[in-house]
């Protein structure tokens, strides 16, 4: 039956694109909602299973993909408790968004294809959180990406998506390099992708080295390098993050899939499934701790200063994806997973939230032109204040037991990574507080700076947006709560199937006992972000007092311009060398053009020993035939020459030398 899940989503994207414009927009949403519903059925009964025992992993081969000599790939599915895990919140989210969609999109001429497009989209991400190999979950996340390429520019006729489109699938492109190289290292030692083959070997290398231009590496090391800048491509990471708030351009619920609660988690998943080889890495889980948590800062420095409500919120993303990859490297990786759950449901509802109020005045996304918005959409009130609880660790709600687990894991490391990582970690925290509450000021606290034209206009929240957003904030509420024990407890062994972490590494003991006043840290400093300061005297300050700092972080602390006049200029102008100096210079002239010069010539020189007299083309011909016979590999045998001498004429030998030197002499 869990195979079904495949077969499903894939028929609903073929139905819809062939017959999408037979069945119109609600017949593709029967069938998109359908697929996606029975595919989540299926998810949950087998999920209730390894419930009750998570040793009965489920594993599925279809059949051989493709063999090369001893290198065989198969159409492998491995069903454990972590992609069981992330199937959950893959269709859940996906089937919460196309329910918002139909609402949302309704008059968009192109809702078919839209569905066929999220429907494809959960087809890939299905196939990269169940891969059981490195070959096979790459295929899906190439698909995710392409998927993420096709919605970002979904309405085509806006420079603006086509720009953000095509700098997504670039930038995700350099993570792909890397994770490609990481994969090709893993075969070239291993002769195999297969997890199942390759994970338990990797003890006993890890002290193994290889040579590159002369110089010794450790070769889990650089494994782990590539699979982390691999990871932090897809995931927004510092330094490849630039892809991310220019996603935005696409539609809301897209904003709420694909760039909140799936794919930009695919690289924290890559971390988690290869926590065997992560394990034995002590420079691949420091990269992790270090990018991670100033990633987590450097998002919430540049949320301070956005008017953009979407792009807020992608900034938020971007920090809580730092909150999961420094956890990661303090080997808390059933932590991480924890709180990549929890986040699905809140930064989902928190992004449906803004795209009803987006929609609701008029497609405006400035919050600076918003304001009292409360009595309009008390519903997108309600759950916006509820996302934003969970996102600042609000107690009781599904972000603070997954949050303030991470800080705890932190804390406990007792070292300078820890150390560092739990003082931005509880920074980062009364940043998130701050632009939450900013963002809720003026959207709905504020005096009203909208058009009356708008006001009277107001589209308020129907029936099926309404569903998802109260649906979302349940889950905000008490996913946290509900499953603290299967993901955090101490007796629990959920994930030991599919998930490593040394003895040594070993922190969720210590975690779960620290003093009060450790715990209590983090949620003074998120309480100090939400009342300490008003918004608007914050951002008069910023503006006229630090203008230097509004400028860096308003602008992404520049690194969009230093791409565009530095890093890309100087990519430019090496291939410009290449192409002008390399490629049509040296290669051209030892290559074609190197070679049609010099048949040119040789054949000109060869035409001039044409002159029509029959005493010179004897000569050649007689040059030649001694040449043909002397140059043999065969006469250059000695025995081979002693018969010759010993068998031809002299008296011939001595006429034929008589004629050719008369020859040679008389030619004029």
């Amino acid at each position: 039956m869990l195979i079904l899940i495949f077969y499903l989503t894939f028929l609903s994207f073929l139905i819809i694109v062939f017959l999408g414009w037979k069945l119109g927009r609600k017949g593709s949403f029967f069938f998109s909602f359908l697929s996606n519903l029975f595919s989540l059925f299926i998810i949950f009964k087998f999920y209730a299973a390894l419930l009750q025992d998570s040793s009965n992993v489920f594993y599925y081969k279809l059949g051989n993909w493709f063999q090369s000599d001893f290198f065989l790939v198969n159409w492998g599915f491995l069903f454990d408790p972590l992609s069981l895990t992330m199937c959950i919140v893959v269709l859940l989210i996906s089937t919460m968004v196309q329910i918002y969609s139909f609402s949302y999109m309704f008059e968009d001429p192109s809702l078919p294809r839209f569905l066929s497009y999220l429907c494809l989209f959960v087809f890939f991400m299905l196939i990269l959180v169940t891969a059981d190999n490195f070959v096979l979950l790459f295929l899906g996340w190439e698909g995710v990406g392409l998927c993420s390429y096709l919605l970002i520019s979904f309405w085509n006729t806006r420079v603006s998506a086509l720009k953000a489109s095509l700098k997504a699938m670039l930038v995700n492109r350099v993570g792909d390099f890397f994770l490609l190289t990481g994969m090709l290292l893993l075969f070239n030692v291993f002769n195999s992708l297969n997890f199942l083959e390759l994970f338990p070997l990797i003890p006993y290398f890890e002290s193994s080295v290889f040579y590159l231009f002369g110089f010794e590496l450790p070769f889990i090391d650089f494994v782990c390098f590539f699979l982390t800048l691999g990871a932090f491509g897809k995931s927004a990471q510092l330094g490849l993050h630039v892809w991310l708030p220019d996603a935005m351009e696409g539609p809301t619920p897209v904003s709420a899939l694909i760039h909140a609660a799936t794919m930009v988690t695919a690289g924290v998943f890559l971390v988690i499934r290869c926590s065997p080889i992560f394990e034995f890495s002590f420079y691949g889980l420091f990269l992790l701790a270090i990018v991670g948590s100033c990633t987590a800062v450097f998002a919430g420095l540049c949320g301070l200063t956005e008017v953009d409500i979407k792009k807020i919120i992608a900034y938020s993303t971007c920090s809580q994806l730092g909150y999961m990859f420094f956890v990661c490297g303090l080997s808390g990786y059933s932590v991480a997973l924890f709180h990549l759950f929890n986040h699905a449901f809140f930064k989902a509802l928190l992004f449906l939230s803004a795209g009803s109020v987006i929609h609701a005045i008029s497609n405006e996304q400035n919050i600076m032109r918003m304001g009292s918005l409360a009595n309009i959409l008390p519903l997108t009130f309600v759950s916006t204040f509820v996302g934003l609880c969970s996102l600042t660790a609000f107690p009781f709600t599904a972000g603070f037991f997954s949050k303030e687990f991470i800080l705890s894991t932190a804390y406990v490391s007792f070292g300078f990574v820890g150390t560092f990582c739990y003082c931005l970690g509880i920074f980062t925290g009364f940043l998130t507080s701050f632009y939450s509450y900013r963002l809720f000021y003026y959207v709905f606290l504020s005096e009203i700076n909208i058009n009356k034209n708008v006001i009277f206009n107001v589209s308020t929240e129907n029936s099926f947006i309404a569903f998802v957003l109260f649906f979302l904030s349940f889950l905000s509420i008490s996913s946290g709560f509900l499953f603290k024990d299967i993901f955090l407890g101490v007796g629990s062994n959920f994930f030991d199937y599919s998930i490593f972490v040394s003895p040594s590494h070993l922190k969720i003991y210590d975690a779960e006992f620290l003093p009060f006043y450790v715990k209590i840290l983090p949620l003074l400093f998120s309480c100090l972000g939400w009342g300490a300061l008003n918004p608007y005297i914050v951002d008069i300050f910023f503006k006229f007092k630090l203008p230097s700092a509004y400028n860096l972080f308003k602008n992404e602390w520049y690194f969009n311009r230093y791409y565009n006049t530095k890093l890309s200029i100087m990519y430019l102008k090496g291939f410009d060398f290449f192409f002008l100096t390399i490629d049509s210079g040296i290669l051209q002239l030892l290559g074609p053009k190197g070679l049609s010069s010099s048949i040119d010539i040789l054949s000109f020189s060869v035409s001039r020993l044409h002159g029509g007299y029959l005493h010179k083309y004897l000569c050649f011909f007689v040059i030649n035939l001694f040449f043909f016979f002397f140059s043999s590999k065969i006469l250059s045998s000695p025995i081979f020459l002693k018969t010759l001498i010993r068998e031809v004429n002299i008296n011939l030998i001595d006429r034929t030398l008589d004629l050719l030197l008369y020859l040679l002499f008389s030619i004029k």
